[in-house]
């Protein structure tokens, strides 16, 4: 997969079932095919909004067929059972169209499927289909292809495909003459051939030595699998050409079995490794987009224990290890152009090697250990009422014993945990798998754990601790490495929440600071008490609590759960210095430090009017310069940087009193600042701001901002390491603060508090030497932040990539230095123009609208016609994050992008967004622009910001 095109799986060598409608954040809906599996499947939707319609007809966008194409084959699916509604299909060669429209004639129907092909004499480079006004509101979705029919099974054993192809007999038991399940199968449970309806196989090619195996999934609606099955089946075997079905197994949602090709026959599932192959294939459509109404779009339990129970019997039957060489995801072997199993399923494939290494078919389903025992039923009811939670375990003993004080009053038990509801302190592990750790969390100071769920037998982990009355406590969990949602649920002893993933009202305890987990790697809360509170503290992933916790977390799961319990009453900030509020104007700004302390004592010197500060520390807004100060807990040493040379500090965070340490540093002009945060114990991401006096931005963390006076040319953010750095130039001497905490801090909006094991050397390398400060924007360059949007690079978070991709942050580039100006660095692809086979003929940008392939054409312009059309040949896609400017913002963007070898420049525009995140490239570029700067894929450029309206083209 390439780019924002997401080729989602119809997962045979060619094509099982067609790609699907992917739909993208702030950008328009694209049916997208792979172009060498020459098919596409769309929705009633689709087709009324994406394909030209006339009185009598709607017309298709064209299907590629670049590996060439004599065949129409359809797979269409009625809302109702019903006849084939009228479809014919055209044929192209080079655009221009070479058969008549002719009608598809039906080759298999059954209630509401209808298979129906069209050969031609010709054979064409792509192809249109025309659907029958009058019959667009019957159809659910239809899958189509444009293809030279033909098995690709068949042809891997004549020696095209590779891979060992060994005569029948080598390994695995012997099957029918009918080709039938196996006898050493046809015991476990598999639905075979027979059963489902399969229709009599025409495969010849025998391939029974296995040696690995591949999952896939369909890319339909899971209801009703059997006839989906045979749907499948007719729609391979008429319409591409296919001896059977692709798949040698398939799995529906409620973890049936069905049998596909028969097992010793060669698969038709993944292109060019077929051989040694087994096919498995799940029944649904589970990845992260374009999966429409197609639901559930998360495999349920019973089918990735179903698929690994089946792992775990092929395993033995065929001595294939259970491991990531052996038993992949389509989109993991060679040449895969494909998201196939679906990001959804893709994740549990570690799960179902883990069950298939334990268990096979032939061994029943294990259910998952009672971890939580009810505690003994009480020693006496006479103190207990049950009323409207009588169900709960407590009110349900005493109530079947008829022992209740009352039967109709609420239910209360005062037992040795302290006074309980209901015993609803079981909650969520009397409907999960918990596990109790033995440690408790400190009741003052740090505490801090690193678990996982390896075990597999518990999906949520519960800890015990006090909240002391009157001091706020952080918890924090991090997901240290898995994929999933970290989510944190707070419970009292009796079982009220306090907090559960969200705030929620509890008469004891705020909850302040909300990070909930959902859209990152962190959640996190403070909670206080007015009184000392046992609480329950449950750690678990946002699929378990959607679920009522049910499921289990991968195994890969791991996680970092900390407290931080400040018991001392906070510090309070520094009032202005005495008797100088008479120069403080309190108005509308009044809210700030400086004026609500002025303002609150009535020496403002006007009420009415505008704040402004004119004290010893230069004019300022109406103490602007104190932010973060005004929002966190700042310590302001008494020292300051040196005026020029070098200057150095240690410094901790032992006190606990503050999350962020304040420095005054002097930038001369003319001359670089480099000053650096080194990290020398404790576990936190060292994170630096820097802001003039004023409060005016220069250095966010990793957001560099475009202020008047300064010019930032390095930036290490710290993010990922023990250091932060920054270098700067200055163009007139200024004064500037340097604040000094971490991401964590940084990213809960100066909320919380540094571990106070936390320590770090400060120092400053100032040169005075004179010299000629880098102007702030010169010529093309505009830096990397632009109205608030920003040029991806590591750490930036990407909503429409999280939604999309399940991708919490921009994973590729890096901030760098060249000549003095800051550029993200990273590798190239190219993208768009007549010749790009990784998106359909129709295909439009996300940015833009236009058609990709319909970009850069001809691939080699005159010189006049490159003038003539620059939007056409300089263009560019990346990741973009769409807020906060939207896609209009970025549709008027221009970016410069530079060769650093060379030194070559050139101005492009966004039109799409990518690359795909498995690349690990930064940026896809028009071949024209490709060519002019002298670079090939995976070559380093580099990428910032242009001024807006800079002319397109290659940079004088």
């Amino acid at each position: 997969m390439k780019r924002g095109q997401f080729f989602l799986c119809l997962c045979a060598v060619v094509a099982l079932a067609g790609c699907i409608e992917a739909t993208e954040v702030e950008g328009p809906a694209r049916t997208l095919a792979a172009p060498d599996e020459q098919e596409s499947i769309v929705s009633r939707g689709d087709i009324a909004g994406t394909w030209n319609r006339d009185e009598s007809w709607f017309f298709s966008t064209v299907l590629d067929a670049p590996v060439g194409a004599n065949r129409v084959g359809v797979l269409v699916e009625l809302d109702q059972s019903g006849e084939m509604p009228v479809i014919e299909a055209q044929l192209y060669e080079g655009g221009e169209p070479v058969s008549e429209w002719t009608p598809l004639e039906v080759t298999w129907s059954e209630t509401v499927h209808h298979v129906a092909v069209v050969d031609f004499s010709v054979i064409g480079d792509s192809a249109k289909l025309r659907l029958a006004a009058t019959a667009i509101d019957s159809v659910r979705m239809m899958q189509w292809n444009a293809v030279i029919p033909g098995d690709p099974g068949e042809a891997d054993a004549s020696g095209s495909g590779g891979g060992d192809v060994v005569a029948d007999g080598a390994s695995g038991g012997m099957q029918t003459a009918e080709y039938g399940l196996a006898t050493d199968l046809a015991d476990l449970g598999i639905v075979s051939r027979t059963k489902w309806g399969a229709r009599a196989t025409r495969c010849t090619a025998k391939n029974t030595l296995k040696t690995k195996m591949a999952v896939h999934y369909t890319v339909t609606p899971s209801t009703d699998p059997a006839a989906r099955v045979r749907a499948i089946q007719a729609y391979h075997q008429d319409s591409r050409g296919w001896c059977d079905i692709g798949y040698h197994f398939l799995i529906g949602v409620d973890g049936t079995i069905y049998e596909g090709r028969p097992l010793d026959m060669l698969g038709a599932h993944v292109s060019n490794n077929n051989a040694g192959n087994i096919g498995i294939s799940l029944i649904g459509c589970f990845h992260s987009s374009g999966c429409g109404s197609m639901g559930p779009i998360v495999p349920p339990e019973a089918m990735i224990e179903a698929a690994g129970r089946l792992m775990g019997t092929l395993s033995r039957r065929h001595n294939i290890a259970l491991n990531t060489d052996k038993v992949r995801g389509h989109r993991d072997f060679p040449g895969a152009s494909t998201d196939c199993p679906g990001d959804n399923a893709y994740v549990r494939l570690a799960d179902m090697r883990a069950i298939g290494v334990n268990r096979g078919l032939d061994a029943p389903a294990t259910e998952p250990p009672i971890i939580n025992e009810p505690p003994a039923p009480p020693a006496t009811c006479e103190s207990l009422t049950c009323g409207s939670c009588e169900t709960a375990p407590g009110c349900e003993w005493c109530a079947a014993e008829a022992r209740c004080l009352s039967s109709s009053s609420a239910c209360a038990w005062a037992g040795d945990v302290g006074t309980t509801a209901c015993w609803d302190a079981l909650w969520p592990c009397s409907v999960g798998t918990c596990w109790n750790p033995t440690a408790n969390l400190a009741a003052c100071g740090q505490w801090a754990t690193d678990n996982d769920f390896t075990s597999g037998s518990f999906n949520t982990h519960r800890y015990w601790m006090t909240i002391p009355g009157g001091s706020p406590v952080t918890l924090e969990l991090r997901r240290s490495a898995g994929n999933f949602a970290p989510a944190l649920l707070v419970a009292d002893r009796a079982g009220k929440v306090i907090f559960g993933g969200a705030n929620s009202l509890h008469p004891s305890v705020a909850v302040s600071n909300v990070t909930n987990g959902r859209s990152g790697d962190t959640a996190r809360v403070t909670l206080t008490s007015g009184q000392d509170v046992d609480v329950y503290v449950y750690v678990t992933g946002w699929q378990i609590l959607d679920a009522g916790f049910k499921g289990t977390l991968p195994k890969t799961s791991k996680y970092h759960l900390s407290a931080s319990q400040n018991c001392a009453p906070p510090p309070v900030l520094e009032p202005p210095p005495t008797g100088v509020c008479s120069g403080l104007a309190c108005g509308q700004c009044e809210g700030s430090a400086g004026c609500s302390w002025c303002a609150a004592r009535g020496e403002c010197a006007d009420s009415a009017g505008t704040c402004a500060w004119s004290g010893e520390v230069g004019t300022m807004a109406c103490w602007d310069a104190l932010w973060p100060c005004a929002v966190a807990t700042c310590w302001d040493p008494t020292v300051s940087f040196a005026t020029c040379g070098t200057w150095s500090r240690n410094e901790d965070y032992s006190s606990g009193s503050f999350s962020v340490h304040r420095y005054f540093a002097a930038l001369p002009g003319g001359g670089p600042v480099t000053i650096r945060m080194q990290r020398t114990a404790g576990t936190y991401a060292p994170a630096l701001l820097i802001t003039d006096r004023a409060g005016k931005m220069i250095v966010g963390g990793e957001a560099v901002s475009l202020h008047p006076d300064v010019a930032v040319t390095n930036v290490v953010s710290g993010r990922t390491g023990a250091t932060s750095e920054v270098t700067l130039y200055a163009n007139t001497d200024m004064n500037v603060y340097v604040y000094v905490t971490s991401w964590a801090i940084l990213d809960a909006n100066f909320t919380g508090s540094i571990p106070t094991s936390a320590k770090y050397s400060l120092s400053a390398v100032q040169d005075c030497s004179g010299g000629t400060a880098p102007p702030v924007s010169t010529g093309t360059y505009a830096g990397l932040t632009q109205s608030g949007s920003e040029i991806p690079r590591f750490g930036l978070y990407n909503p429409t990539l999280h939604s999309v991709l399940g991708v919490w942050n921009e994973p590729y580039g890096e901030v760098v230095d060249y000549n003095g100006e800051s550029w993200v660095r990273g590798s190239v692809s190219s993208f768009g123009g007549p010749n790009d086979t990784g998106v359909s003929s129709t295909e439009t940008g996300a940015v833009s609208g236009e058609n990709l392939r319909g970009l850069n054409n001809p691939l080699n312009p005159s010189a006049s016609a490159l003038a003539a059309n620059p939007n056409g040949y300089y263009y560019v896609a990346m990741r973009w994050n769409y807020t906060p400017g939207g896609t209009s913002f970025w549709k008027a963007a221009r970016l410069t992008v530079k060769n650093p070898s060379t030194g070559k420049t050139i101005v492009v525009r966004p039109v799409d967004w990518g690359p795909n995140t498995n690349t690990a490239r930064t940026l896809d570029l028009s071949p024209q622009a490709l060519k002019d700067l002298g670079l090939q894929t995976d070559d380093l450029a580099l990428v910032a910001f242009a001024p807006p309206g800079t002319t397109l083209g290659v940079v004088p």
